[in-house]
């Protein structure tokens, strides 16, 4: 932590060591500042530092400092206040893809006369609904975070927050009512002239990939929210598209979840029984508790599902705001090739070789074969991490460590060298439809716990390259319509 200058005393840098009595340090962090978005563990443009936060703040209410960072400014702000403030630099910032959707909810709520468009673009109930859903989530926890909107924000702050006008401009921040709102729209369509301003000592800095990013996660976040209502009120439906990133799940007809709880209560029984029993998994849609997966015994009463404990474990210590994207996986139907621009790949589970062998899905055999072929794919990567070369110094060592068949020499040498290397494992595509059918299927619990594991962590996998294909897409200069018809 850097210090500046305190009460006159010189100017002290270096790291400030806490001693803190048990509970203090969890308490600084409850009273201090998160911004949407920012998260305690997180990379470091998204975390939230809020013990640093507590104490800066304690020591500038005690003790009025200033650094060159500060000079001029008001030195502490009402958590309210701040929080406006961002939102004001969160507008400035807007990128091209962020820029689309806010620009689709006020078509969504002010059609035009003649338009001619259809769906989300064309405005209606509920396509003003689903994209007023996603604006908010994309000013709320989905929103993305660098140093540019910092930096944007302290510019903000040096026009609002100095001179005469403070005391009324923290005011407009702190109540965020109809001028903080005008200010916000003038700044998310900002002239040159004022963006430019906004932006002084930024440069030509673009951060698309960022904004694009965030509109894919705020997508996301209405669409797992319309997932999880939907496993609770489905009716007869039993499969549906998410976008997204665009693949299809799929549910047993006879399968249920139902809501077990009210608002902020506790599950009812013999629901609560169930679920700590490991036979039911427990998670959140519209505020409430819900469980899964429920069938209707031969009496005609709601029964967990017989042979799910196995499923039911592979989810432990998800809390139930994490497990819908658990079922989710467990209801993916890996047989279907998806339907998507931003699904880089195929929605394929793929189980490692030996393990496809060891459950029996391929024989000896096939599995030499798929070694064989995946040697022969890792050979032709190593060759051309050379062809591709310009760095003598390590050509003789990645040549050597090529001939020995030594894939982690060669891995370890071509990070060295800073290049890109990525062997390629022997793999067998999971031919079936959703894990969570294998339980019926009379398929060994070990093996439905494990393809369940692979299943949700492959899933994470696959919608963290969805969401890099969002990155991507926002330097391509696509029409407005792509980011609001994910």
């Amino acid at each position: 932590m850097a210090g500046g200058s305190i009460g006159g005393s010189p100017e002290f840098v270096g790291p400030l060591r806490l001693r803190l009595r048990p509970g203090v340090a969890d308490r600084a962090r409850a009273v201090s500042l998160r911004l949407p978005g920012q998260f305690q563990r997180a990379h470091r443009d998204y975390q939230s530092r809020q013990l640093t936060d507590a104490v800066m703040t304690a020591i500038a209410v005690q003790e009025p400092f200033t650094d060159t960072y500060l000079d001029g400014l008001r030195p502490v702000l009402r958590h309210r206040a701040a929080r406006g403030l961002w939102g004001l630099a969160v507008a400035a910032t807007s990128t091209a893809p962020e820029l689309a959707v806010h620009e689709a909810v006020s078509r969504a709520e002010f059609p035009e006369e003649n338009a001619s468009a259809s769906g989300a673009s064309a405005g209606g109930p509920g396509a003003s609904s689903r994209l007023l859903r996603v604006a908010a989530a994309l000013e709320g926890e989905t929103g993305w975070h660098s140093a540019v909107r910092f930096w944007v924000a302290a510019n903000i702050a040096r026009l609002l927050l100095t001179g005469p006008g403070t005391d009324a401009a923290e005011r407009m921040l702190f109540e965020q009512g109809e001028q903080w709102r005008e200010l916000r729209l003038d700044y998310r369509y900002a002239n040159a002239a004022t963006r430019e301003e906004l932006r002084r000592g930024i440069g030509d800095w673009d951060d698309s990939g960022r904004g694009g990013g965030a509109v894919w996660r705020a997508e996301r976040a209405v669409e797992v929210e319309d997932f999880e209502a939907w496993l609770v009120a489905r009716g007869r439906t039993a499969e549906r598209m998410n976008l997204p990133p665009g693949w299809l799940v799929r549910t047993l007809r006879t399968w249920r979840a139902r809501a077990a709880s009210g608002h902020g209560a506790a599950l009812r029984e013999p629901y609560a029984g169930w679920a700590a029993a490991g036979r039911l998994l427990v998670f959140t849609s519209g505020g409430t508790l819900a469980v899964w997966p429920l069938t209707r015994g031969n009496g005609g009463r709601m029964r967990p599902v017989e042979g799910i404990e196995p499923v039911v474990a592979a989810a432990a210590g998800l809390a139930p705001d994490q497990a819908s994207t658990f079922i989710e996986a467990m209801l993916l139907d890996w047989s279907d090739d998806g339907e998507a621009d931003l699904m880089p790949v195929p929605a394929v589970l793929r189980l490692p070789a030996s393990q496809a062998y060891d459950f029996g899905y391929i024989d000896a055999a096939q599995r030499s074969s798929l070694m064989a072929e995946a040697r022969a794919a890792t050979l032709e990567s190593m060759n051309d991490v050379l062809n591709h070369l310009h760095d003598d110094f390590y050509r003789a060592r990645l040549e050597a460590a090529r001939d020995s068949g030594s894939v982690t020499d060669f891995r370890r040498l071509a990070r060295w060298a800073r290049v890109h290397f990525s062997p390629s494992p022997a793999t067998w595509p999971w031919p079936g439809g959703p894990v969570a059918h294998d339980v019926v299927a009379g398929t060994r619990p070990e093996i439905v716990h494990w393809l369940a594991t692979h299943a949700h962590r492959t899933t994470a996998t696959l919608l963290q390259h969805s969401m890099g294909e969002a990155w991507n897409a926002a330097f391509d200069h696509h029409p407005r319509s792509f980011w609001t018809d994910m």
